[in-house]
C-alpha cells in the first residue's frame, strides 16, 4: 500500500482547509485559525518540500494562512 497523499488528495485537502480557515476567521475562532493554518502549511510543504526554509514554515500567530492561500 502507498504511504502518500496523491495531488489530487492534496488539492481536496486544501480546499477543505480553506473552506474551514474561512469559517474560523468569520467566527473568530483565533485558536482553530492557527491550528488550521499550520495543518495547511504542512499539507503545503507535504506537496512541495522545497518550501523546507524556516521562512516559508507557519508560524504561530497564522500569518501563514494568507501567505499560502495562493497555492
Amino acid at each position: 500500500m502507498d504511504d502518500h497523499a496523491s495531488e489530487d488528495d492534496h488539492q481536496r485537502t486544501l480546499v477543505w482547509l480553506d473552506s474551514s480557515l474561512e469559517w474560523a476567521c468569520a467566527e473568530d475562532r483565533t485558536g482553530l485559525v492557527k491550528l488550521l493554518n499550520l495543518v495547511r502549511t504542512e499539507v503545503l510543504f507535504d506537496v512541495d518540500p522545497s518550501e523546507s526554509a524556516p521562512q516559508a514554515r507557519a508560524t504561530v500567530d497564522g500569518s501563514a494562512f494568507g501567505a499560502n492561500r495562493s497555492v
